[in-house]
Order: structure tokens, then C-alpha cells, then sequence
């Protein structure tokens, strides 16, 4: 069986029994050709779904994998996606156990994209017709880890990130070394442009290498800040405290997309 609109491509082969009420070996083969039809800021090229259903109508097994060469929501994008898993289908709200990874993100500055470098998010996801939601997941690369929970509308494309990520022992060139924690929030921008990231992060000195920066500090500090990151890219920076032996400060500033701060 075959079908195909200017959004989707679709292809199955296996039996489907209505006497026995069971699918026998169901194969499905899709490709998401206009993935604005699916979320209105997502563009991607080669989004391909392969999956199995096999067993009793309403307690099939199931097992999936989708993957992309590249997958982006405006200007943040997933490098060789693939998201995987498998389970039993059951009355809504189905679970389906997800293992998502990514090569690499990009548009999220060179600091963000060092650390998500390898991103993985693993756990359980739960499906009803019109939510997506997903509680207990877990976030990790090569440099980060930590809880992270989502929500999206699957109506009308709303969605709400929230994570809450550990970055030990990060090395900045020519400064030293930190450790980072924080949390964040990400929803839809004004009007549905773009995204909002608010949240609140602490980084703690480790290690300082400058040692112009030691002599006036004292010895190394701690930043504390809240931030927020809107469509426009620019990270903007409220009430960041830095605090050392010699030093106090407050200020409010933000970093430019091409890496300069004010």
C-alpha cells in the first residue's frame, strides 16, 4: 500500500487480519516531505520514519526509528538525528519509550554548541491525540547532563522545554575552568516567531587562568544571572552577581549572535 500528498510519503507492506483483530508483520515507511506541515518553524531534508506493528489490535508491539541528516526549528538545528524506540500500544495515553540523539546543534552560539555537542534525551513519552508530554527525561552530552521535561500541543504546535543542566569542570580558553548549573524555559516567541528562553545559571570558578582577573578578585569567583533568549539571538543577561574575595559586582548585559558582549 501506498500513499502520497505534497507532505507525505507513506509505505506499507505486512498483512492486516479483521478476523483474528491483529496485524501480522505490518511494515510502515515514511518521509516527511514538507515538514512545515507538521511544525510551521521546522525545516529538515530526508525525514524518514521506518517502523513495525505486529501483534493483537490495541496490544501491538511496536518499534521505530526515525532519522535526518538534519532536522531545525528557525535558526537551532540537529545534526544527524535519529530517534528511536519501541513498545506495546495500549488505550490512550500511549507510552512510547525514546531514545533521541543528535551530532551536533548549531545556531546557539560556539560556547552552546561545544557543550551540546552529542546531545542525547532519553525516556518515556506520552501520547494522547491532541498532547505529547514527556516528565522523566533524561539530557546528557559530552559535556552536559541533567533532567528535562516537554509538552507540545499537537493541534496547534505550542510547546514548553524545561531543563535543568550540569556542566563540571567546562574550560573557557584564557580563563579557567567552571562549573555550570542552571535552568531554563523555552516556549514559542511572540506571535509564534521564533523561540523564548528564560532561566537562571550559576557558574563557579574552578580554576582561573588569568591572572590579571586573579589579582583583582582575589581568588576565583562565582556569577550568578538570570537570562533571556528571544528570536533576535541575543542572549541578554539580568541582575549577574559576581562575587569573590576582593570583588563584588552587579550588572545587566547581553551577548551578541556574533559572540561580543555589552
Amino acid at each position: 500500500l501506498s500513499l502520497r500528498s505534497s507532505s507525505l510519503r507513506v509505505e506499507s507492506r505486512g498483512a492486516i487480519d479483521l478476523g483474528r483483530g491483529r496485524y501480522d508483520d505490518v511494515r510502515i515507511a515514511a518521509e516527511l516531505l514538507r515538514p512545515n506541515a507538521l511544525f510551521l518553524n521546522m525545516t529538515g531534508r530526508q525525514v524518514r520514519l521506518a517502523g513495525t506493528l505486529d501483534g493483537r489490535f490495541g496490544r501491538a508491539d511496536f518499534l521505530y526509528r526515525l532519522t535526518a541528516p538534519r532536522i531545525a526549528f528557525d535558526d537551532t538545528g540537529f545534526d544527524e538525528v535519529q530517534v528511536s524506540g519501541r513498545g506495546r500500544l495500549t488505550r490512550s495515553p500511549v507510552i512510547v519509550p525514546t531514545l533521541a540523539t543528535a551530532r551536533r546543534v548549531t545556531g546557539i552560539g560556539e560556547e552552546g554548541e561545544d557543550i551540546l555537542a552529542g546531545l542525547r534525551l532519553e525516556g518515556p513519552l506520552t501520547i494522547t491525540p491532541r498532547l505529547l508530554t514527556g516528565e522523566r527525561l533524561a539530557m546528557s552530552s559530552a559535556k552536559m547532563r541533567g533532567p528535562a521535561a516537554l509538552a507540545v500541543d499537537l493541534r496547534t504546535g505550542a510547546y514548553v522545554v524545561t531543563a535543568a543542566p550540569n556542566v563540571p569542570n567546562y574550560l573557557i580558553e584564557g580563563f579557567g575552568v567552571v562549573d555550570i548549573t542552571g535552568t531554563l524555559r523555552a516556549v514559542p516567541g511572540v506571535g509564534g516567531r521564533g523561540t523564548q528562553v528564560t532561566g537562571n545559571a550559576r557558574a563557579q570558578v574552578r580554576r582561573l587562568d588569568n591572572r590579571f582577573l586573579e589579582w583583582v578578585a582575589g581568588g576565583p569567583p562565582r556569577l550568578d544571572t538570570a537570562f533571556t533568549r528571544g528570536p533576535d539571538r541575543i542572549l541578554r543577561f539580568q541582575n549577574l552577581r559576581i562575587a569573590a574575595p576582593k570583588l563584588a559586582l552587579a550588572a545587566n548585559g547581553f551577548r551578541r549572535p556574533e559572540g561580543t558582549y555589552s
